[in-house]
């Protein structure tokens, strides 16, 4: 992989990342609704310049593995992104929060929206990668 390929994907890892900050921002008050009768709601809240940098980590290294498994991803374009989004939330996000509704204590309708949020957030990052990653020419 060559530099400019490289940087591309790290272009796209920090705006998927900003656009993860922004709607956890506007989100945040939706969620922090249900959260509202927990008694421990200040163990939630972590300082922004955490969760930015966790989000863009996050976000680089889902670019990273889009690019690795490019080739093995059926599709076109959106279409593949499409894919690899729903693909990595049944994977990683579904036995995640399946073990946290089997092994902690916390509300049932705050957990199911971790799961829808973390749907919508794979899906749409899928389409964005899926429509601004292209592969670098091989020579």
């Amino acid at each position: 992989m060559n530099l400019s390929a490289q940087l591309k994907l790290i272009q796209i890892s920090l705006v998927l990342g900003i656009i993860l900050y922004l709607s956890n921002v506007i989100l945040g008050y939706n969620v922090s609704l249900l959260t509202a009768n927990i008694s421990t709601q200040d163990f939630f809240n972590i300082p922004p310049v955490w969760k930015l940098s966790s989000y863009l980590v996050s976000t680089l290294i889902f670019v990273f593995g889009y690019a690795t498994f490019y080739r093995a991803i059926p599709g076109q374009g959106a279409q593949k992104g499409l894919q690899y989004g729903f693909w990595i939330w049944i994977i990683g996000w579904l036995p995640a929060m399946l073990m946290v509704i089997a092994n902690v204590a916390l509300p049932i309708e705050m957990i199911l929206a971790w799961l829808i949020k973390s749907l919508a957030m794979n899906i749409i990052f899928g389409l964005l990668t899926g429509w601004m990653y292209r592969p670098a020419k091989t020579t």
